[in-house]
């Protein structure tokens, strides 16, 4: 399992919800430490954190876990390096980001159409 994949995640979730290492660690019973080990993949987490963690962060395990899923590995449109790093790197993005890059994505596609 790529537990810093897995971390970049929960980063970007608890960034998402306005929340310091802290306080989500406090929401879940665990430690700061803790939490920053998770987030920098230097520490692997119980199936109890991540449901703790998905449940208070609005989010499926399934999108905290990702590619470490079988079926999610196997199972993408497009099975290739370039296709699972964007969906990688999309984890980081902020609301505003993906909205920017959505639009870029939708002028590609328009501009191929011609």
């Amino acid at each position: 399992m790529d537990m810093e994949v897995v971390g970049k995640r929960i980063q970007a979730l608890r960034k998402e919800h306005k929340m310091t290492q802290q306080q989500l660690a406090e929401a879940i019973d665990i430690s700061e430490k803790y939490l920053s080990n998770i987030e920098t993949g230097k520490d692997i987490c119980s199936i109890h954190v991540i449901l703790n963690i998905a449940n208070l962060l609005d989010a499926s395990v399934d999108d905290l876990l990702g590619s470490n899923l079988k079926y999610n590995r196997f199972h993408t449109p497009a099975n290739g390096a370039y296709h699972t790093r964007l969906i990688n790197e999309t984890y980081a993005l902020s609301e505003k980001e993906c909205a920017h890059l959505l639009r870029y994505i939708e002028l590609m596609k328009e501009h191929d159409k011609k």
